[in-house]
């Protein structure tokens, strides 16, 4: 069976505890999230939540290009002008996306406030 853990520790201290949860949830591939109030659980949950996220990307027409979810491994876009959308549990961020020849471009997925925002 493939696990992993994305470890959330509420009000929890102590660089120690936070070291070991971080080593387990490092150990399957998942991540360690603090927080010490209400605003910093929600945001943690929403972080620790982003792994398989379903997102398309659009060529320059507009047309449905590829899709697949956030925890797969990269994927190769041929140079060219794009859109992505990622479904980040009811919100739709979308952004443009440009691939350059011989570059590497990452977006990723972050939280400002109670909107998920995607980044490069």
């Amino acid at each position: 069976m493939n696990l992993t853990l994305n470890i959330v520790g509420f009000t929890l201290t102590g660089a120690a505890v936070e070291a070991e949860l971080g080593t387990l949830a490092g150990s399957t591939g998942g991540r360690y999230y603090s927080a010490q109030d209400g605003a910093q659980l929600s945001r943690a949950v929403k972080l620790a939540a982003l792994n398989r996220l379903p997102y398309d990307t659009f060529d320059a027409s507009g047309k449905l290009f590829v899709s697949g979810q956030t925890s797969e491994l990269s994927r190769e876009l041929p140079p060219g002008k794009y859109r992505i959308r990622i479904d980040a549990l009811g919100q739709l961020p979308e952004e443009p996306l440009t691939i350059v020849p011989d570059q590497t471009t990452m977006p990723s997925l972050g939280v400002e406030g109670d909107r998920f925002m995607i980044q490069h």
